[in-house]
């Protein structure tokens, strides 16, 4: 027995080890996988990106419109560029004597600031509202006003300024105090 006893210590050692390594290996398929392996990611079609960005809810939903000109024959390009123009929409509902509102705009130039002025009716001159920000739905700003500036133009710029006579104006819409009650 004295002979064997220095090797029982290292067998029992070498026995636990296979059976941990046995366990790991076996263990190891029955893991769930990574997120993500297995899925396809698609581009959405027109259709399902303005399903998506309608979204669900009591929510108005007011299309800007774009107001860049264009020089080029394909009217969803920027002139002299291959980035998509800008497009959006703003989504309002009406909470008590407020009015939530957020603009989404998707595509445009990535790389420039875009923000939001609002022009009560009556008003001589828009007055900025909130910057856009980049966000994984695209472009986004919310902000909240009174019910009694409705109606209202929402115009989104590129850049920080309205420019002369309205030129840095890349999409306008109007949120009408009738469709949101």
């Amino acid at each position: 027995m004295k002979r064997f006893a220095p090797y029982i210590f290292p067998l029992v050692v070498v026995l636990i080890v296979f059976f941990l390594v046995f366990r790991w290996y076996s263990n190891r398929a029955q893991m769930t996988p990574d997120v993500g392996e297995g899925i396809s990611i698609e581009n959405l079609s027109e259709e399902e990106l303005k399903n998506a960005i309608s979204g669900v809810g009591d929510y108005a939903t007011v299309q800007l419109e774009d107001v860049a000109p264009s020089e080029t024959p394909s009217n969803s390009m920027m002139e002299g560029s291959d980035t998509p123009a800008l497009t959006g929409v703003v989504r309002y509902e009406i909470d008590g004597d407020r009015v939530k509102m957020s603009v989404i705009g998707q595509a445009g130039d990535p790389n420039a600031s875009y923000y939001v002025w609002l022009q009560p009716n009556g008003a001589t001159s828009p007055k900025q509202a909130f910057m856009l920000e980049m966000n994984k739905g695209g472009l986004v700003g919310s902000g909240a006003l009174s019910v009694d500036q409705l109606p209202l133009d929402v115009l989104v710029t590129k850049g920080d300024t309205l420019g002369d006579s309205m030129q840095n104006v890349v999409l306008r819409g109007r949120v009408e105090a009738k469709a949101a009650e």
